[in-house]
């Protein structure tokens, strides 16, 4: 059993990397729909200021919890709270 584990948890690992990716093109699909009308405002960016300061560009830095469901609906956040929270 402990093999079997051991052999999938490479591709759930890159299955949940690659919900959390597509759930950040969505946050930020929104977020420039939401804020076009605002002028100089730049995806990704506090009024033109970077909020994120990496080494590099391509660098990935984990998202946090609020940010991953910045735009859900509240019940639906709350329910995987509480769920994450009795893990």
């Amino acid at each position: 059993m402990r093999s079997a584990r051991l052999a999938i948890l490479p591709a759930l690992l890159a299955e949940r990397d690659r919900a959390v990716m597509k759930q950040m093109r969505r946050n930020r699909d929104v977020e420039a729909e939401l804020m076009k009308n605002v002028e100089g405002w730049e995806v990704g960016t506090y009024f033109g200021e970077p909020i994120f300061f990496l080494d590099d560009e391509n660098q990935w830095r984990e998202p946090l919890f609020c940010e991953h469901f910045v735009h859900a609906d509240y019940n639906r956040v709350k329910d995987r709270a509480e769920r994450y929270a009795w893990m």
